[in-house]
């Protein structure tokens, strides 16, 4: 069954059941879902390949992981893959997702995703302050959406969970419990999102009154070696251990616990922690950590949903997520450590 016979079928017009079937805006909710039953009632499929020769376009949506996440293990890039994937089930794009294991081998990946797969959009994640992908990106003329903001003089559509907050409210939190003595392990410092947690954190301190420059800040990979590496770093450093410490994510901060532990102390009994993304392990860590929610699976969907407003030729407004606090055990006020 050819299209404008499907849609004579169910009495519609063969754009409007394109448009809908396409996943294109414009259509109502009510109409869609009209059009999509009674495909499925009628066994009605779309000459995907006639499509794609007589547009010339390749359906395709390219998804680039990079480093130092360059893998699929990562919940965080599954949750946002969970997502890009729902906004695009109900189109007729597919999705290829390919990851990149080093700065050389990302710029080549890119540009194969640009060139030999002809994608029509790109998907990114993990943005930096110079990020020499946008710019490659611009200079294809291929769309594409970014998970996080950059400094970029060229402006983009981007979605981005508010990482400035969680270091606002991290350190807030710290010191309405009665930690003075602070610290954050944060995540590799070329990363946007590293950059706003640790600006929010010092906003947070300034708010508070205590001397941002005066807080010990050590950076390292955004893994739970990099953590354990970082919190064995602040522990040998001279000056008095501090009472809280905020980590850039939840596997540093898991990381750190097990610094901690080889070193005969123990988060939420000698030290308070905090953590961000709110990763699935937060509740069964021992104790279970305090964290920042991140609906990376809706900021995939959302990124997606960008992406195909770009293809339809508009420009779409950019988008920031507020995070909340999930509150556990370790994080206690300070008259609860042992210490104190």
């Amino acid at each position: 069954m050819k299209l404008r016979e499907f849609a004579a079928a169910i009495g519609l017009a063969p754009g409007t059941v394109s448009r809908a079937l396409n996943g294109y805006a414009g259509v109502g909710a009510e109409t869609r879902a009209k059009v999509l039953a009674e495909a499925e009632r009628l066994g009605y499929r779309a000459d995907r390949l006639g499509r794609m020769l007589r547009t010339g376009r390749s359906e395709t949506i390219g998804v680039l992981l990079s480093p130092p996440q360059g893998g699929f293990n990562n919940p965080f890039f599954i949750d946002w893959l969970e997502g890009i994937d729902r906004a695009l089930a109900a189109t007729h794009f597919t999705m290829v997702v390919t990851a990149a294991h080093g700065p050389e081998d990302e710029m080549a990946r890119l540009a194969r995703l640009a060139g030999t797969l002809g994608v029509e959009g790109v998907l990114l994640a993990r943005t930096r302050r110079d990020d020499p992908r946008l710019a490659f990106l611009q200079s294809r003329g291929v769309p594409f959406v970014t998970l996080g903001r950059t400094d970029a003089a060229q402006p983009h559509p981007w979605v981005d969970i508010d990482h400035a907050v969680m270091g606002r409210e991290a350190a807030l939190r710290l010191v309405s419990r009665g930690h003075r003595r602070l610290a954050m392990l944060n995540t590799a410092e070329e990363m946007m999102y590293s950059r706003h947690a640790l600006s929010g954190f010092r906003q947070g301190l300034d708010k508070a009154g205590l001397d941002p420059g005066l807080v010990a800040v050590l950076h390292d990979a955004p893994t739970e070696t990099g953590g354990e590496a970082a919190m064995r770093a602040l522990l040998a450093r001279p000056d008095p251990r501090p009472s809280a410490v905020f980590c850039g994510n939840d596997l540093m901060a898991a990381g750190a616990m097990r610094a901690l532990s080889a070193a005969g102390l123990r988060a939420g009994r000698d030290m308070a922690l905090i953590g961000c993304n709110d990763h699935p392990m937060c509740a069964v860590l021992d104790p279970p950590l305090t964290s920042f929610t991140a609906p990376v699976a809706h900021a995939g969907e959302r990124c997606a949903q960008l992406l195909l407003e770009v293809l339809e030729g508009r420009t779409p407004e950019p988008e920031l997520i507020a995070p909340r606090l999930i509150p556990r055990a370790s994080d206690p006020p300070l008259a609860e450590l042992r210490a104190a």
